[in-house]
């Protein structure tokens, strides 16, 4: 009986520290800024008929354009391959709203995008069950050195003059 109750409790123990779903990192929402510049120089892009997302490790900035005149809200799902951080980039304002926004994340991690899109009249756009038409996800590195990764596929890192 003994042993039972201590296997009893070893497996209750670990059952309390396994981190389950519902203990993933809050969504961070952030409304896109106007702060934008198509020029720069980004390293992941993905781009859609109806919207336009990229981000750029210098300054950790996720860019955004809404292409379609469809009214629906755009957005960057973002995440960090450790699991640590995610968020919604959203922009409003309908065909041709653009924004950024700036977060600082982590130096050497993986971050991970998808676009998606949203009907703010019938749905809350501050949930990820808010959005359809979700695009693949692309990765890229947070480094500011070394190589850079883009959908799977290593490239070298071009030379900045920023």
């Amino acid at each position: 009986m003994r042993s039972f109750l201590l296997s009893l409790g070893l497996v209750l123990a670990a059952l309390v520290a396994t981190p389950s779903p519902a203990h993933a990192a809050p969504l961070e929402i952030n409304y896109a800024g106007h702060d934008f510049q198509w020029w720069i120089d980004t390293d992941m892009t993905i781009d859609t008929s109806w919207a336009h997302g990229s981000f750029d490790d210098d300054g950790d900035r996720f860019y955004l354009k809404d292409k379609d005149n469809d009214g629906m809200r755009v957005a960057i799902h973002w995440k960090l391959q450790d699991g640590s951080r995610r968020g919604l980039c959203i922009v409003k304002g309908g065909q041709f709203a653009e924004g950024v926004c700036n977060k600082n994340l982590p130096e050497n991690v993986t971050v991970l995008m998808r676009l998606g899109r949203c009907d703010g009249d019938v749905k809350n756009c501050e949930t990820l069950d808010g959005y359809r038409d979700w695009t693949a996800y692309k990765s890229t590195s947070t480094s500011k050195l070394g190589a850079r990764v883009d959908s799977g596929s290593a490239t070298g890192r071009r030379a900045s003059s920023r």
